[in-house]
């Protein structure tokens, strides 16, 4: 058996980062509720679920349109989306 050890870190976000940390968490959360009426919308015209990686062709060049998060955070953003949707087993998630 192996054991294992986590480290947790607290670490205290300065007031002058928050506004900046906030407008990230916006363009985040715009991506997310895209993914969710994307797949939506695939599962009733189309009868499919989409993959993380099927979200990836949908949301190419998304990132010129963001001024703080980049594609990498894009696609995170969209494979946990359909991974939180997939162990959920609905179509659309509530947040």
């Amino acid at each position: 058996m192996k054991s294992t050890c986590i480290k947790v870190l607290k670490v205290k976000v300065k007031d002058r980062h928050a506004p900046l940390l906030r407008s990230m968490a916006t363009e985040v959360n715009q991506v997310w509720n895209y993914c969710n009426e994307l797949s939506d919308r695939m599962i009733r015209e189309r009868g499919r679920w989409m993959s993380g990686f099927d979200f990836s062709a949908y949301t190419v060049g998304a990132s010129k349109q963001f001024e703080h998060i980049g594609s990498s955070t894009i696609q995170e953003t969209a494979e946990h989306y359909a991974c939180k949707r997939c162990s959920a087993k609905r179509r659309k998630t509530k947040a």
